[in-house]
């Protein structure tokens, strides 16, 4: 039996707002699976269609690889602490550069695992070709979903983390850099698109790949004001889409004069 597209629904909405509020990693992963099970019946839910199916395995897949780096932070974490460690303890400066001066590679090897996931769950470079394919399920839905929600999660997790990688030059210069060649790329390939939706898809990570920059560089409370104001427009603009495309092909229509 088909699950109801409102069922899907609340359950992302659960989801992310329990990743939101979640105190350390081990806690954020069980609902960030939530939220990839969501999103592969989001995609998936016109499953008599071959397009929308094959989509969804694939982005099912691209996802395990994100769940595959969180799996090592939080498991190198305890290696590192020897115990469950919160977002409020790595905060705590003293502590944090205290275990990283005696442990420094295991602590930029928990840093990279984080990226790759945030470049996973942000569908940054090599990682780009989900977002588009997720695009395959209802409208409204991909808007509220990928447009504003799910591709925000990197930043996110980056900035709950920060305080943990914000002294380790390697790894700034790292997500920097990443960010900046997914914003030069995904801006060219948006250009070339026949699809609005996905225009819209690489235009949003092309923005993405600068709040990166902008999370590297320190820059938190403008990385936060950047990431709402694209959540917003990348909203606005999947939800009118469809009526714009609409009114321009009875534009034309009208406008065609035949010899």
């Amino acid at each position: 039996m088909r699950i109801g597209l409102k069922n899907i629904e609340i359950n992302i909405i659960k989801g992310y707002n329990t990743v939101i509020f979640a105190g350390n990693l081990q806690t954020l992963f069980i609902d960030w699976e939530i939220l990839g099970i969501s999103s592969f019946l989001l995609i998936a839910f016109y499953r008599d269609r071959y397009l929308p199916v094959k989509n969804a395995v694939k982005v099912f897949s691209i996802y395990r690889i994100g769940d595959v780096g969180i799996i090592l932070a939080m498991w190198l974490s305890h290696h590192l602490w020897h115990e469950n460690i919160t977002f409020l303890e790595l905060s705590k400066y003293e502590q944090v550069h205290h275990q990283l001066q005696s442990q420094s590679l295991v602590g930029m090897v928990i840093s990279i695992v984080i990226l790759l996931s945030a470049a996973v769950k942000s569908a940054l470079l090599p990682f780009s070709s989900w977002l588009p394919r997720a695009m395959e399920g209802p409208t409204p839905s991909s808007a509220i979903f990928y447009s504003s929600l799910s591709v925000h999660l990197g930043v996110f997790i980056l900035l709950r983390t920060f305080p943990f990688w914000e002294h380790q030059l390697s790894v700034r210069l790292l997500i920097g850099l990443l960010g900046l060649f997914t914003s030069i790329l995904t801006t060219g390939i948006a250009r070339v698109q026949s699809s609005v939706k996905s225009q819209i898809a690489y235009a949003s990570i092309a923005q993405i790949g600068l709040i990166f920059i902008e999370v590297a560089a320190g820059f938190e409370n403008l990385a936060l004001c950047h990431f709402a104001g694209n959540a917003f427009l990348r909203t606005y603009q999947l939800l009118v889409s469809p009526s714009v495309v609409s009114y321009l092909i009875r534009e034309q229509f009208y406008n065609y004069v035949p010899r």
